[in-house]
């Protein structure tokens, strides 16, 4: 995750979104406590937790990058033939 101090964040809030929606973890700190910033509808908050899920699967599970992705894949494709 990337920290940010309030400062930074008020002058470079629109950095920070783009990047934020785009995927990337961004926390903003103040006296020792960090808040994320992460999208929590429409695409960018699917793309955040897809990006999560891979890191998870990547981290515990033993799978490469490209078995990981390949599965994620997979759910995505059987998430969108259910809601048909």
């Amino acid at each position: 995750m990337h920290s940010v101090s309030v400062q930074d964040a008020k002058e470079h809030l629109s950095e920070y979104l783009k990047r934020a929606i785009a995927g990337e973890e961004i926390g903003i700190e103040d006296d020792n406590v960090v808040v994320a910033l992460k999208p929590l509808r429409g695409n960018g908050a699917q793309k955040a937790e897809a990006l999560q899920a891979l890191e998870w699967l990547q981290k515990n599970s033993g799978l490469s990058g490209e078995q990981a992705e390949a599965y994620c894949e997979q759910v995505r494709q059987e998430r969108r033939a259910w809601s048909r």
